[in-house]
């Protein structure tokens, strides 16, 4: 069994969130635990003996064989693991600035998204006000209407660019939450960046 050259660490770690296929590989690896367990030292002196006679070879050979035989494919997969842990803590490092980012952003949409129904609703109400302010003062439905159309021209407008900030901001929502549960890269919202750290401003010194 070759060392397999063609799966990227990329594929790699998108295998590590299909649940199916690592169900599946945790079940081989516990059939390959519950068959070594039962092997036993015996058995082994059996099978370099057998082969020790029939080949004409010294039992310290022929157990050596069996010995790399046996574990030449086990000793491939546990080096391939090793790599792969290895890989995945550095990429996990490298993301670390990233995450924190994602988690800060995250908490800011969830929390700019928790206002717009508020403003919404705010917007509306204050064209009601001003139109109940006018009825009560004696004027027609017609003439108060007239005299907020505007402010209604431009809370309708207002609505509308907070109802596509609310979508927009879902959809990035959304990216952040399947970011922060994958730890892909191309999970990500379009454009995201890692904000620069704030500067700090030292006082001078007088003269």
């Amino acid at each position: 069994m070759n060392t397999p050259s063609s799966i990227t660490l990329t594929t790699a770690a998108q295998l590590r969130q299909h649940d199916t296929t690592l169900a599946a590989s945790q079940a081989v690896l516990a059939e390959i635990r519950d068959t070594a367990a039962k092997i036993s030292p015996e058995a082994l002196a059996f099978l370099a003996a057998d082969a020790s006679a029939e080949h004409q070879k010294v039992f310290a050979d022929a157990l050596a064989e069996l010995r790399d035989e046996v574990l030449a494919p086990l000793a491939m997969i546990a080096h391939l693991s090793t790599e792969l842990a290895a890989s995945f803590a550095a990429a996990e490092e490298a993301l670390r600035p990233t995450i924190a980012a994602a988690g800060a952003r995250q908490m800011a949409v969830g929390k700019r998204l928790a206002e717009i129904p508020q403003a919404i609703k705010l917007s509306r109400a204050i064209v009601e006000d001003a139109q109940k302010r006018y009825l009560a003062a004696g004027l027609r439905d017609h003439e108060a209407e007239r005299l907020i159309q505007p402010q209604r021209d431009q809370s309708d407008s207002n609505i509308e660019a907070l109802q596509a900030e609310e979508s927009a901001l879902q959809a990035e929502l959304d990216a952040l939450k399947r970011f922060r549960a994958t730890h892909t890269s191309a999970d990500l919202p379009e454009g995201f960046t890692i904000p620069e750290p704030a500067q700090k401003v030292e006082a001078g010194h007088a003269c």
